[in-house]
């Protein structure tokens, strides 16, 4: 018989399973418990911790809405049913706030059909209550690696977006002809400049966006567009 969260008395002596990436303690994640069962919330913590994760618990959708950042950093665990306010409820509050961390919904059996819809809602995934410790803490460490992800991808998406906005007029207007695979000389013509005065353009786009090769340069302005396109 498999070991869940709620025996977690002895896991100091018991082989668990192995922590993949553990937090630094300068880059330390936090797990967001939100579960109206006190013996819930403690039996988690504990093992949790046992694995040097940072835990945060509420005892309610709304005191968890209260107390969190939509820019947090790490995941939640949110029971589904919950008095007051439906774990589907925070779900949605959080969509409204624009939080970015994983939700992973904590169900009982009899729940699942919910859980499925809040994923194709934008949950990250969800998990029985009498899961195993091995499917509680790899599903966590699956959405701590995902934030982990998303976080050092929009930091690459803001040092993008400082780059481009230090270019001048003359050079968006040179890159974004670039993009579309003009030559120097046709860029030239188009604008109505040297050619000389073009390469000098491109040379100051690819020391300016730090780009290593045209590839990287291109890569960078059209990654950065398309994501704040869809954003």
């Amino acid at each position: 018989m498999h070991e869940t969260f709620m025996n977690t008395t002895s896991l100091a002596t018991k082989e668990r399973p192995q922590l993949v990436e553990e937090n630094s303690p300068q880059t330390q994640q936090v797990v967001y418990l939100v579960d109206d069962e006190p013996d819930v919330r403690e039996s988690m913590t504990f093992f949790l911790e046992s694995f040097h994760l940072k835990v945060e618990s509420f005892g309610s959708g709304q005191a968890f809405l209260d107390g969190i950042s939509p820019e947090a950093t790490g995941c939640a665990v949110i029971d589904i049913r919950m008095p007051g306010m439906l774990g589907t409820e925070v779900h949605q509050r959080l969509k409204e706030m624009h939080a970015t961390f994983p939700v992973i919904m904590l169900t009982a059996h009899a729940d699942v059909p919910v859980a499925v819809e809040s994923m194709k809602q934008g949950a990250f995934n969800f998990l029985l209550k009498s899961a195993s410790q091995h499917e509680i803490i790899s599903s966590i460490q699956d959405a701590l690696r995902h934030s982990r992800l998303h976080r050092d991808q929009l930091q690459q998406r803001n040092r993008t977006r400082d780059l481009v906005n230090s270019l001048s007029k003359r050079e968006l207007q040179v890159a974004d002809l670039v993009i579309e695979g003009y030559t120097s000389r046709e860029i030239s013509d188009h604008l109505d400049i040297k050619v000389k005065t073009v390469d000098a353009h491109r040379a100051n786009l690819m020391r300016k966006m730090s780009a290593s090769n045209l590839a990287d340069l291109i890569n960078k302005i059209v990654t950065l567009r398309s994501s704040e396109d869809n954003s």
